[in-house]
């Protein structure tokens, strides 16, 4: 490893190391949902999957308020030495997280008073409950990744995920009813993610070492990943509402494989970001392009060998779901531009405002109008090629 980092100017035993134990928590994870998909597929019925996964996307949407982005502010304040912001950054966190109730609130009224859907707004009612705490106590996160403790991170990861699995598997198995499969999915990893952070903040004893800057910063990653965020679910709301909740199934079965592996891969940013942190804007400046460059032909190579599985791997475990094949392959192709993580990385280390800005907000805004250009002229095809063209464009704004 030593000898190799001549040839890529890279700390690989860092690398290895830490890239050892998140690949581990990535696969896992990757597995565990794969498995979950795989019950979904085989046990329900794609109409109760397609509304599972909608729900999950209003989640996504209405967890915006609670800040996502004051973890990654946090984590490159850890990796400083700065790790007393901890506790308030939650209390901010959890605060603005109660708007994301309400609007669930107001959303489940929506359906149930003008749609007459009581599915619908009984699953918002549940997301309603969960939102200011759901993603706010990962807050130890960011202590691990920021003090670079992947392992810790790692296996608290796994017994969650783990659990979590276990729970939603045996309601898929026992029951289609979709109120107890959304209550199995959020129940099991509040819980997890509240005695993770107790555990961490007992045992890893956070400094008081503060930055004032941090939860303003957040606040700024916070509102750049507003538009980015919706850009990113709205191929999904867009299938729903106008395809319906089967289609729905179906593109999210596409997807499954391409986005599986995509979330292994993204475990390059946990790693990058305190690494970033800790260099020169030199430094960072003169490795990036590089670094993306490997990245990216790795992926090729994972990429050429998924295109050519997914006909076989369709045919053995989601028979119901054959015509999803070729949009899971050309979706696949997107996987090479997941490479952008390492300069997105560079750019929210040297804590770059306005580049960041431009790609999370203009970038994003093109892309909720390529969406609705491409599913006009192409359906399913087009959302999928839309999703295609609209990485690389990430990529390449991030680069330049």
């Amino acid at each position: 490893l030593r000898k190799s980092e001549t040839l890529f100017q890279t700390d690989m035993s860092y690398i290895v190391k830490g890239g050892s134990w998140l690949t581990l928590g990535q696969i896992v994870s990757s597995a565990s949902s794969f498995l979950l998909v795989l019950l979904f597929a085989n046990y329900a019925p794609k109409e109760t999957y397609g509304i599972y996964k909608y729900i999950l996307t209003i989640a996504s949407i209405l967890a915006l308020p609670s800040l996502m982005g004051v973890n990654t502010a946090l984590t490159q304040a850890v990796a400083r030495g700065y790790e007393g912001t901890i506790k308030p950054a939650l209390r901010t966190r959890i605060a603005w997280g109660t708007l994301g109730s309400l609007g669930g609130i107001l959303l489940a009224g929506y359906f149930y008073i003008v749609q007459a859907d009581v599915t619908l707004a009984g699953c918002l009612l549940i997301v309603a409950l969960f939102s200011p705490f759901f993603d706010s106590l990962t807050a130890y996160e960011s202590i691990l990744t920021g003090r670079k403790n992947f392992k810790t991170l790692t296996n608290y990861f796994l017994v969650m995920q783990l659990f979590s699995v276990a729970v939603m598997a045996a309601t898929i198995f026992f029951t289609t009813n979709v109120f107890l499969i959304i209550l199995s999915y959020f129940l099991p990893w509040t819980i997890g993610r509240t005695i993770a952070l107790l555990i961490t903040l007992h045992k890893q004893k956070p400094n008081d070492a503060m930055d004032p800057g941090t939860i303003p910063y957040g606040k700024h990653l916070s509102l750049m990943g507003v538009i980015g965020t919706i850009s990113g679910f709205a191929d999904r709301l867009l299938v729903f509402h106008f395809l319906g909740a089967v289609e729905m199934a179906v593109y999210s079965i596409a997807l499954a494989g391409p986005d599986n592996i995509s979330a292994v891969l993204k475990g390059a940013n946990t790693l990058a970001l305190p690494k970033f942190s800790e260099s020169k804007s030199s430094d960072i400046k003169k490795s990036v392009f590089r670094k993306t460059l490997y990245f990216s032909g790795i992926v090729t190579v994972v990429v050429a060998l998924y295109i050519l599985a997914a006909p076989f791997l369709f045919a053995l475990l989601f028979p119901k779901y054959m015509e999803a094949v070729l949009y899971s392959q050309v979706f696949a192709v997107s996987l090479i531009a997941t490479s952008s993580i390492i300069p997105y990385s560079a750019l929210q280390a040297k804590k770059a405002q306005k580049e960041l800005y431009f790609i999370n907000t203009w970038i994003s805004l093109f892309t909720i109008l390529l969406l609705f250009v491409f599913m006009y002229l192409g359906g399913l095809m087009g959302l999928v090629i839309a999703r295609v063209v609209n990485r690389f464009i990430s990529l390449t704004s991030a680069l330049l």
